[in-house]
């Protein structure tokens, strides 16, 4: 996998967008003015929510969630039998 990182990885963070150089601050060796935060030209392309980092932060309560389905299960199991 690093092999194939390292062949292609760099090509693919790279773009044919052109940067204005006099509309761009050097950020090299101090921070830009301001707080640009996380932007940048993929912002057309977010998403407001991410399902993965719902079903993360919620982990504790879907495994308790799980846990009393399975419970339920088997008590309407053992009730039929």
């Amino acid at each position: 996998m690093d092999h194939y990182l390292a062949r292609t990885n760099i090509a693919a963070q790279q773009t044919d967008q052109r940067i204005d150089p006099a509309r761009r601050e050097d950020n090299l060796l101090s921070p830009p003015h301001g707080d640009p935060g996380a932007h940048g030209i993929f912002d057309s392309k977010e998403h407001g929510r991410s399902p993965q980092l719902w079903l993360t932060t919620h982990r504790r309560q879907l495994a308790a969630g799980a846990a009393a389905l399975g419970a339920a299960a088997r008590a309407v199991a053992a009730i039929r039998r």
